[in-house]
């Protein structure tokens, strides 16, 4: 592949690509003298490219575990369940929870056939 296809590959497919991930793989290549240090250079590229795409993600759920445990102990999880047992044998969705103004002239909407 070319320098060209290379950057056009990159610039079709997203920007981040392009200005990031496609300099530093043309650049590893270029400096190689055999095939040995290609797949060496390939290889430790793509390695600490996997480590850090899950240093990140590791990062990023331990920071989101904490509101997720606020929500999972409290008793708000139940709310989704006690709506969907309401909804089943009361047989209507109340408008104004999904928005409807208070005054609307239909307050409730029938479910379809198959939730009754």
């Amino acid at each position: 592949m070319t320098t060209v296809a290379a950057l056009l590959t990159g610039l079709a497919t997203s920007l981040h690509c392009a200005g990031m991930c496609g300099p530093l793989a043309c650049g590893l290549g270029t400096l190689a003298k055999s095939e040995a240090e290609r797949l060496t250079a390939a290889s430790l590229y793509h390695g600490t490219r996997l480590l850090s795409y899950g240093i990140i993600g590791a990062v990023c759920g331990a920071l989101g575990q904490q509101p997720l445990k606020w929500f999972f102990d409290s008793p708000v999880v139940l709310l989704p369940w006690v709506l969907v047992l309401v909804w089943r044998f009361h047989g209507t969705i109340p408008a104004q929870l999904y928005g409807a103004p208070p005054d609307a002239k239909h307050d409730t909407e029938e479910l379809p056939s198959c939730c009754h």
